[in-house]
C-alpha cells in the first residue's frame, strides 16, 4: 500500500511539473508575441505622425500613387502624366493605392503599404530564425534596424522587396533541408512575386535564396529545386531586354555596364556609408547610442553562441582497416576525398546563415556605389544590418543571454518611442506651418518647392522635404507638385511628350522661362526677395522665435498679353517666356550681355518708359524702368540698344540660328492717321539702333503693323536666350488704357 501511494505521489508530481512546464511555455509564448506587437507598433507609429512622414523620397512615391488613384478625377493629371504599366516592377505602391481608392485616400494608403512592408519584413526575419533554428528572441535585436537607410530615404518600392528577400532565404533553407515540394512551390511563388516589387531587389533575392538552397541540400537530387527560380529570373531577364537602352536602363553586358556606368566609393567612405545606413535616421546623437548598444549586445550574444555539428549523424560510416586493406589505393583515395568533401559540405550546411551574411558583407564592400545614378551597395548594406542580428545561437540556459535579450526588447520599444517623439517634433517645427500655407493654394495648380534640398535639415537626416513638399501639395490640392520621379526609369508614371518638370532648384527665380511654367512657388526658410514683376508674395507662415520654420507662398504673375501681332526669332531650346510693360508703359529698348564667345546674345533685359502725350499723340518719355533678366548666365560683354526719347520700338532686325546671333531695334514715332476716325495712328520717322552680337546665322526681320508699337517680349530661354521676339499692340489701345485710369 505504501509503495502504491509513493508511486502514485511520484506520478502526480511529474504531471504537475509537466503542467507547470506547459504553463511556462504558454506564458513565454504570450509574452513574446505581446512584446513583439508592442515593439513593431512603436516602430511603425512614426510613419503615421503628421501630414506626411519625413522620409526623403516618400512624397515622390505618394505623388505618383495619387496619379494612379485619381487619374480619371483630376484633369491636370491627365494633361501632364501617362501610366508606365505592363510587365514591369516598381508599380506595387501605386497599384496598392489605386486598389484602395476611393475607400482610403492616397496618403494613408501609401502609409499602410509601408507599414505592411515593415510587418512583412519582421515575418521574413522570424522565418529565418525558425528555418535556421535560432532563438526567436533575436528578432528584437534586429527590429530597430528596420529604420535603416532605405526607409529614412523613403525608397518604399525597394522596401517592399525586403519581406520577399528574407522570406525566400527561409523558404530556400526549408526546401533544401526537407526536400518537400510544398516548400519549393512556396519558394518559387515568393521569388516570382519579388520581381513585381522592385527591379533591383529581385536579383538580390534570387542570388541570396539560390545560394542558401545550394548550401542546404541534403540530397543531390534536390538540386532540381534550383528550377524554382526560373519563372522569376525569366521575368526579370525579359523585362531587362525590353527596358535596355531606355527608361534609364543601361545597355550592354554586366562587365560593360560596370566599366562604363559604375562608380565606386573609397573603402573609408564605404565604412562611413555603412554606419549611416545602419541606424542613423535623425540628426541628434541618440540614434548612435542605440546603434552602439545594439552592436554591443550582438557581440555579447555572438560570444555566448554554441552549436552542435551534424557531422556525426550525417557523415558516412568510416571504413575500418579491414575495409581499406581489401580495396586498392585509387578507391581508398576516392573514399578519402568523398569523406572529407561530405564533412566539408555538412559544415557549410551548418553555417549557411553565416555564409549568407558574409556574402552580403562582401557585396556591400565590392558592389559599385552607383550605376547610372542608382545607388547599389548601400541597398545591400540595409539587408546586411537586418540579417546579421540573426546569427547568434543562444544556449538554452544562460542568464547573460536572457539579460541581453531583455535589453534588446527594451531598446526596440524605446527606439520606436524615440522615433515617434522625433516625428512629432518635425511635425510641429516643419509640417504644421506648411499645412497652413497649402490651404491658400487653389485646386489644380502647378506648384514648385524651393529651399527644400540643400544641406541636412533639422530633426531627420537626409532631405526630408526634397520630395515631400511636392507630394503633400499634390495630394492636398490635386495639383502638379513638381517631381523628377516620372523622368526616372522604372517608376509608375511618366510625363507626356509635351510635359516635364521645369525645376527651379538651380535657377531659383532667375530663369523667367522656367518660372513662368508654374502658377505658385513655395519657399522654405529665408531667401532674397524675387523680382515682383514676375512673382509676388501671397503669404508667409512660421516664426523662428516660436521654433517654426518659415514658409513663404508666391504667386507667379500672369504675363499674358493680348497682342495684336507677335513674332519670334531664334532657336527652339529653353523654356518659353513672355513679359510686357505694365499699363501706361511700352518697350523703349533692351540691355543685356553677349555669350562667352561674344558671337550671340546671352541675356537680355527689356527696358520700359512711361507713355506721355503731345496733345493726343502718344510718345515715350521719362525714366527708364528695367524689366526682368531673361537668360541666367551673364556674359562679359554688356550692351544696350534703346530708342531715342519720344520714339517707340516698332520692330527688330538681326541674325538668327540656334540662338539670337545679332539684335538691333527699329524705332519710330506716331502721328494721327490722315483718315483717322477712331484714334488710329500711323508710324513715321523709322530709324534703327546700333546692333549687338555676332555675324552668324541668317537674317530676320520682325515688324509691327503700321500704327502698332512693341508692348512686350516673348521667346525662349535657359542658360542663354534661345529665341526672342516682339509682341505688338495697336497704339490706340494706349489711349483706351489712359482713359480707364
Amino acid at each position: 500500500m505504501s509503495r502504491f501511494s509513493l508511486d502514485n505521489l511520484r506520478d502526480r508530481w511529474h504531471r504537475c511539473l509537466e503542467a507547470a512546464g506547459g504553463l511556462r511555455e504558454l506564458a513565454l509564448h504570450l509574452l513574446f508575441w505581446g512584446l513583439l506587437t508592442v515593439a513593431v507598433s512603436a516602430l511603425i507609429r512614426p510613419l503615421w505622425v503628421g501630414a506626411i512622414p519625413p522620409l526623403t523620397d516618400f512624397g515622390g512615391h505618394v505623388a505618383m500613387a495619387d496619379v494612379w488613384a485619381r487619374y480619371d478625377e483630376v484633369e491636370l493629371y491627365r494633361d501632364i502624366y501617362e501610366f508606365r504599366s505592363g510587365l514591369a516592377p516598381n508599380l506595387m505602391s501605386a497599384r496598392f493605392a489605386r486598389w484602395l481608392h476611393p475607400w482610403i485616400e492616397t496618403m494613408p494608403a501609401v502609409r499602410l503599404f509601408v507599414s505592411l512592408t515593415m510587418i512583412g519584413t519582421v515575418a521574413g526575419l522570424l522565418g529565418i530564425l525558425y528555418a535556421f533554428e535560432r532563438s526567436r528572441w533575436l528578432i528584437f535585436l534586429a527590429l530597430p534596424f528596420l529604420w535603416n537607410g532605405s526607409i529614412y530615404w523613403g525608397m518604399i518600392n525597394y522596401l517592399a522587396a525586403f519581406p520577399f528577400f528574407f522570406g525566400s532565404i527561409a523558404l530556400a533553407r526549408q526546401t533544401g533541408m526537407t526536400g518537400d515540394w510544398r516548400w519549393g512551390l512556396s519558394l518559387m511563388a515568393a521569388c516570382t512575386a519579388c520581381f513585381f516589387m522592385h527591379g533591383l531587389g529581385a536579383p538580390f533575392t534570387f542570388g541570396a535564396a539560390a545560394f542558401t538552397l545550394a548550401c542546404s541540400l541534403k540530397r543531390w537530387r534536390d538540386t532540381l529545386y534550383l528550377l524554382t527560380f526560373a519563372p522569376g529570373v525569366g521575368l526579370w531577364m525579359y523585362w531587362r531586354s525590353q527596358a535596355e537602352g531606355r527608361q534609364g536602363f543601361p545597355e550592354g553586358g554586366i562587365v560593360e555596364v560596370l566599366r562604363q556606368e559604375g562608380e565606386w566609393f573609397l573603402p573609408m567612405k564605404n565604412v562611413k556609408q555603412f554606419f549611416h545606413h545602419t541606424l542613423d535616421p535623425v540628426t541628434a546623437p541618440e540614434d548612435t547610442a542605440f546603434q552602439v548598444g545594439l552592436i554591443g549586445l550582438w557581440i555579447v550574444l555572438m560570444g555566448l553562441s554554441t552549436y552542435e555539428t551534424e557531422r556525426a549523424s550525417d557523415s558516412r560510416h568510416s571504413p575500418t582497416n579491414d575495409d581499406t586493406e581489401s580495396v586498392g589505393w585509387p578507391r581508398r583515395i576516392g573514399r578519402w576525398i568523398t569523406r572529407h568533401l561530405s564533412a566539408g559540405y555538412v559544415e557549410i550546411r551548418e553555417h549557411t546563415l553565416l555564409l549568407v551574411v558574409m556574402g552580403l558583407a562582401v557585396a556591400a564592400a565590392v558592389f559599385p556605389a552607383y550605376i547610372v545614378h542608382t545607388n547599389i551597395n548601400t541597398r545591400v548594406m540595409d539587408l546586411l544590418v537586418l540579417a546579421a542580428p540573426l546569427l547568434p545561437r543562444l544556449p538554452e540556459r544562460s542568464w547573460l543571454a536572457t539579460v541581453a535579450c531583455g535589453v534588446a526588447v527594451a531598446l526596440s520599444i524605446g527606439f520606436g518611442v524615440y522615433m515617434t517623439n522625433q516625428a512629432e517634433a518635425f511635425y510641429r517645427q516643419e509640417t504644421r506651418p506648411l499645412e497652413r500655407l497649402i490651404e491658400k493654394i487653389p485646386e489644380q495648380q502647378r506648384v514648385e518647392c524651393l529651399g527644400v534640398r540643400g544641406g541636412t535639415q533639422p530633426v531627420f537626416r537626409g532631405r526630408p522635404w526634397d520630395h515631400n513638399c511636392h507630394g503633400l501639395i499634390q495630394v492636398e490640392r490635386s495639383s502638379f507638385g513638381g517631381c523628377s520621379f516620372p523622368e526616372t526609369g522604372f517608376n509608375p508614371v511618366t510625363y507626356r511628350e509635351d510635359a516635364g518638370y521645369p525645376s527651379l532648384l538651380q535657377s531659383q527665380f532667375r530663369d523667367v522661362g522656367r518660372l513662368q511654367q508654374w502658377d505658385y512657388v513655395v519657399y522654405r526658410g529665408s531667401h532674397s526677395p524675387p523680382n515682383v514683376d514676375v512673382i509676388q508674395r501671397v503669404a508667409t507662415v512660421g516664426d523662428a522665435r516660436e521654433g517654426w520654420t518659415e514658409w513663404t507662398l508666391y504667386r507667379v504673375v500672369d504675363s499674358t498679353l493680348e497682342a495684336d501681332y507677335e513674332e519670334v526669332a531664334g532657336g527652339s531650346g529653353g523654356y518659353e517666356f513672355q513679359w510686357h510693360c505694365s499699363e501706361g508703359k511700352a518697350v523703349a529698348g533692351v540691355e543685356g550681355t553677349l555669350a562667352p564667345r561674344a558671337d550671340y546674345v546671352g541675356t537680355i533685359r527689356p527696358l520700359c518708359r512711361p507713355v506721355s502725350y503731345d496733345g493726343d499723340v502718344p510718345e515715350l518719355r521719362g525714366r527708364t524702368i528695367e524689366g526682368p533678366q531673361l537668360g541666367t548666365i551673364r556674359g562679359h560683354d554688356p550692351f544696350q540698344v534703346r530708342c531715342p526719347q519720344g520714339m517707340f520700338v516698332i520692330g527688330a532686325r538681326g541674325r538668327e540660328g540656334d540662338f539670337v546671333d545679332r539684335l538691333r531695334l527699329v524705332c519710330g514715332r506716331l502721328e494721327k492717321a490722315s483718315d483717322a476716325q477712331d484714334n488710329a495712328f500711323q508710324t513715321v520717322e523709322e530709324q534703327e539702333t546700333q546692333g549687338a552680337g555676332g555675324k552668324g546665322g541668317e537674317s530676320y526681320e520682325m515688324m509691327c503693323p503700321d500704327g502698332s508699337i512693341v508692348r512686350g517680349m516673348r521667346g525662349r530661354s535657359g542658360s542663354f536666350v534661345d529665341a526672342a521676339g516682339i509682341q505688338c499692340v495697336e497704339a490706340r489701345r494706349l489711349l483706351d488704357e489712359d482713359s480707364e485710369q
